[in-house]
């Protein structure tokens, strides 16, 4: 299986079901597979007090988002054979359907490369590829000179020496704040894209064609992702921010509740970047956090009381 890297613009798609380079029993052998998938409002578990209008224009910024993500995925014909293409792409968005918000990954050449194995088959793990995504943009933002303003911090906050080891071998979590438009105007592009890499499959920035550029816009974004036993990645927590207040945190369930396992993660990031500060009896007091609520739910500093109360009930 060959990887053709130059993108050939020839190839049109219209919603998953015509193909001008397929012949029609490939066309129909795979009409199935590339079908546009929609997400239904109706079906997805969002949360009670976000109105009904507004939960419908949510998923069709999401129905958007999909079938942008698909028809850039098959017009860009990376591979050579148009059944490799139908393959990856069943992989890669295996998991998307009528009862959730997820977006397909971006593509990405190097990613891709990472879940083929060596006598050319697929790896049929979705997770690998997610996983791949995050250690490509690590390292991009670890070795190339252009993401400066880029920073990676540990788990507990502090910044990461980038000419030090590669961090996907010397840590099991980072935290990324990846600059806003204001802060790095010059790379804006990539740092939109970046966002789109790290994001997880659940979040609104997944896309460009959704939130990922709002998110560099005002403000930047932060997002912490961790290593598993398994040696993948996964995206966890995301923070927006707007004239450097932390705006809203959001977990991959993407439900406006911070998860509670990673908690103390936040509260000692926050903690130790002076976002709040964190008393001897364990009580915060709010720096430059949002308080009250907004549009999409609580506020960052509602989010943790809230979750600071949800712990104290277990």
């Amino acid at each position: 299986m060959k990887i053709n890297t130059i993108k050939l613009n020839n190839w049109n798609v219209r919603e998953g079901r015509k193909y001008n380079n397929l012949d029609f029993n490939s066309a129909k052998k795979y009409k199935k597979e590339y079908t546009f998938k929609p997400a239904n409002y109706r079906k997805i578990k969002l949360p009670g007090y976000i109105p009904e209008q507004l939960k419908q224009n949510e998923v069709d910024m999401v129905n958007h988002s999909r079938r942008k993500r698909q028809e850039e995925y098959l017009k860009s014909k990376i591979f050579e054979n148009p059944s490799d293409t139908q393959r990856a792409w069943s992989i890669i968005s295996y998991n998307v359907s009528a009862n959730n918000r997820i977006i397909p990954p971006p593509i990405h050449i190097q990613s891709l490369q990472g879940v083929i194995n060596s006598d050319g088959s697929f790896n049929h793990r979705n997770k690998l590829y997610n996983s791949e995504l995050i250690k490509t943009s690590l390292s991009e933002i670890q070795k190339n000179p252009k993401y400066k303003k880029t920073i990676l911090f540990d788990r507990n906050g502090q910044l990461i020496n980038k000419n030090d080891t590669p961090v996907v071998q010397k840590y099991s979590a980072v935290w990324v704040k990846i600059p806003s438009q204001k802060t790095d105007r010059e790379n804006f592009k990539n740092n939109v894209s970046n966002v789109e890499k790290l994001s997880n499959p659940n979040w609104c920035t997944r896309s460009k064609d959704n939130k990922a550029v709002a998110a560099l816009e005002d403000g930047n974004f932060y997002v912490f992702v961790l290593k598993d036993t398994s040696d993948l990645w996964s995206s966890e927590v995301a923070m927006t921010t707007y004239n450097g207040k932390v705006m809203q945190i959001q977990g991959k369930e993407n439900n406006n509740l911070i998860p509670l396992e990673f908690l103390p993660d936040i509260i000692t990031f926050l903690n130790a970047r002076n976002h709040i500060s964190v008393k001897e009896d364990n009580t915060i007091k709010n720096i430059k956090l949002e308080t009250g609520y907004t549009d999409d739910g609580p506020a960052a500093f509602t989010q943790l009381l809230i979750a600071q109360k949800l712990l104290d009930m277990k």
